[in-house]
């Protein structure tokens, strides 16, 4: 089974007009400014140490790590890596990358307009979009129904909005599932517990973040210490789903 691993290496500096909603922006942190810049190495060596093969996907908007590979093997694992990033950054971080095409096939980029989703610079570039209120909803609904005009679109929904729009987000789901374009996306969590009834990534997936804390939903406040030691235990840490999704669909 391949892991899935988040890391968020620094606190968000550079806030994008998401911020209002963003979990990671709006979620615990510690308090500790020195302990930013001191866990960016030890994040990287404990997930080097974690076993089987592994998706990781980093969140920056003004750094390339140095250990950023673009798929293959690395340690002995078949690890992908990705980074996402705002599109604001995308012109500057274009010019950190040595080869333009794997660099734009290995980056997801949050995006905020239709005029984004119709570009084509960024038509061959996975994009996020995030539906948080009914302007964003109204643009997903167009985007899905005429989704043979678009390419590599991925529609995360804020948890908030969802539990305030349940009725919005059945219809959602509705129209995604009649649309043939599979690279017309919707939310992870919530077609997970649509098609299996349970949180998918309740037993291989881990958030870790730069103050030194690991959590198995990355919504979630219950977070724990990074065990740099023994990486792999943290996929064990106990987990209770209870997130609107679970609450509209679950089965567990």
């Amino acid at each position: 089974m391949t892991k899935l691993i988040s890391i968020h290496s620094y606190s968000c500096k550079n806030k994008c007009e998401h911020a209002d909603v963003c979990y990671f922006v709006n979620g615990k942190h510690c308090d500790v400014d020195e302990i930013e810049n001191s866990q960016v190495e030890l994040i990287e060596q404990a997930i080097n140490k974690i076993t089987g093969d592994k998706q990781i996907y980093y969140a920056g908007c003004d750094f390339i790590p140095s250990y950023l590979t673009y798929g293959g093997s690395i340690y002995g694992h078949e690890d992908e890596r990705h980074m996402t990033f705002s599109s604001n950054h995308y012109p500057h971080m274009k010019t950190l990358a040595s080869d333009l095409q794997t660099f734009n096939n290995n980056i997801q980029l949050t995006v905020y307009t239709l005029d984004e989703l119709q570009s084509n610079t960024y038509y061959d570039i996975q994009k996020l979009f995030l539906i948080k209120n009914d302007t964003t909803y109204l643009i997903a609904c167009d985007v899905i129904k005429n989704n043979v005009s678009y390419n590599k679109i991925h529609f995360p929904i804020d948890q908030k909005w969802a539990e305030e729009n349940q009725d919005k987000v059945l219809h959602l789901v509705h129209i995604n599932m009649l649309q043939p374009n599979d690279t017309i996306t919707l939310d992870s969590c919530l077609m997970n517990y649509v098609i299996n009834g349970t949180c998918s990534y309740i037993k291989e997936y881990i958030d870790l973040r730069y103050d030194g804390t690991v959590r198995r939903c990355p919504f979630s406040d219950e977070c724990h210490s990074i065990n740099y030691n023994e990486p792999d235990t943290m996929f064990d840490i106990p987990f209770t789903p209870n997130c609107i999704y679970h609450k509209m669909f679950g089965t567990d």
